[in-house]
């Protein structure tokens, strides 16, 4: 496209003084992991932010702050009445609502260029292991039941390591050599041949963070 020449982000530019500064403020509680009062997000969302993306994130902090600081998580997406759901649902139809005032791809362009953290703030709700609580779930707990307490849980911390196979649909089994030496020989297979004996059980090893990602990646 050698017509097409940049141009400022126009969803930004609707921001005023104090939009930026709340900005600024949810952008540094994503750095240091203390993010700013549910309060400084309803005020926010009561003065109404210039860019329609800016009130997503706020309503998004706002779910978050039900996930991690008061136990509530999103349940069936049949129940209307769940907090967390119906802060993300709003978020979402904030966005669409404004795509829809645009007849052309601007909306789309200013969404993926803005200054505003939208999908940050969604990498923050997202199911990524065990250690930390979610949109659906809380991080992973051990009660005792007979000293009623809390208990360190004596299982194995996750593992962050690549679980996305970048092969096994061809007839043929290659990978970068920047990225390991046996090219892939020893735990690639390709489409048309059989594990290698003995087989392993792999299935029954995948732990839940695994096992999340691999639906996702599967549908």
């Amino acid at each position: 496209y050698p017509s097409m020449q940049e141009r400022p982000n126009e969803c930004d530019q609707l921001d005023s003084n104090e939009d930026v500064a709340y900005r600024d403020a949810v952008i540094k509680g994503l750095q240091t992991g203390e993010f700013p009062a549910v309060g400084v997000h309803l005020l926010q969302l009561r003065r109404k932010v210039g860019c329609p993306v800016g009130t997503a994130v706020a309503l998004l902090n706002i779910a978050l702050d039900m996930i991690r600081n008061r136990g509530m998580y999103q349940g069936s997406l049949k129940d209307p009445n769940n907090l967390v759901y119906a802060y993300i649902v709003t978020a979402q139809d904030t966005i669409n609502t404004w795509v829809q005032t645009k007849s052309n791809w601007s909306p789309f362009f200013d969404m993926l260029t803005t200054k505003w953290p939208l999908f940050e703030m969604l990498s923050e709700l997202a199911c990524v292991d065990t250690t930390r609580p979610c949109v659906t779930r809380s991080a992973l707990q051990c009660f005792d039941p007979v000293r009623h307490v809390e208990v360190p849980c004596p299982h194995a911390q996750p593992l962050l390591r690549s679980i996305f196979v970048g092969c096994g649909e061809h007839d043929i089994c290659t990978w970068p050599d920047a990225l390991g030496t046996d090219n892939g020989k020893s735990w690639c297979v390709s489409h048309d041949q059989r594990a290698l004996q003995p087989r392993e059980p792999w299935l029954l090893s995948l732990t839940h963070d695994q096992e999340e990602r691999v639906c996702a990646q599967c549908g």
